[in-house]
Formats: structure tokens, C-alpha cells, sequence
């Protein structure tokens, strides 16, 4: 499952705005008595407490945007071109090492193949 980082969160729209905006507290209190799976009472916890996600790189995006096939992109980077696949198609999230990495290779792209032998 994807998190989504606080900015994520506030940017987000419901899809009924008006529907939403008309929840009073004590709606939303009955809905989750009626319901404990549709959402946890956060309302005793420090909000200190909760760690924002920085969101994760769009892949296929990064790819695109360097001019690089799926192939060219796990050889130059040193990836699994079949991880790549799952990732781009949603089927798996890259782990926090693999998220370190594509957030480096799109600041410098150059880097990170010289890290990993030049491989062009």
C-alpha cells in the first residue's frame, strides 16, 4: 500500500467537496463508532509524534524525462530492469534505499552512474 506524504494529504480533493465539508465532528465520530475500520481515533495522540513520508519518485516520469528505455535505465543505474517494471506499473513500491537512489538519480543522474562504473 502507498503512503502519501503530508502534501499529498493536503492537496488531495474529495470527490463530492460539498458531501465532505458538511461532516460535522460528531458525524464523523458516529461513522467511526459504526464502523472502527473506517478510521482510527487519532484524537488522543501527539501530532509530533506522526513522520511526513517524503513522496516517492515517479519512476516512468524520471525515466522518460533522462530518454531512456527500461533496459537503458536499469543498466546505466544498476537496477533490475524487472524491479523497474513492477515500480513503473505499480505493482511494487521501491524500499527506502531504492527511493534514496532514484531521488539521486534525478538530481544528477551523472552521479550515480559514475558510482556504478560508468555503465552507458
Amino acid at each position: 500500500m502507498r503512503l502519501f506524504s503530508r502534501e499529498e494529504v493536503r492537496q488531495a480533493r474529495p470527490a463530492d467537496p460539498a458531501k465532505a465539508s458538511g461532516f460535522t465532528d460528531d458525524d464523523i465520530d458516529r461513522m467511526i463508532a459504526d464502523d472502527p475500520d473506517e478510521a482510527p481515533d487519532l484524537s488522543t495522540l501527539d501530532a509530533a509524534g506522526f513522520v511526513g513520508m517524503s513522496p516517492l519518485p515517479d519512476v516512468e516520469a524520471l525515466r522518460d524525462r533522462l530518454g531512456l528505455t527500461q533496459e537503458e535505465f536499469a543498466r546505466q543505474f544498476g537496477l533490475n530492469v524487472h524491479l523497474l517494471r513492477d515500480w513503473e506499473q505499480h505493482r511494487a513500491e521501491p524500499d527506502t534505499a531504492a527511493a534514496t537512489l532514484l531521488k539521486v538519480i534525478a538530481e544528477d543522474p551523472d552521479l550515480v552512474r559514475r558510482a556504478v562504473g560508468g555503465r552507458r
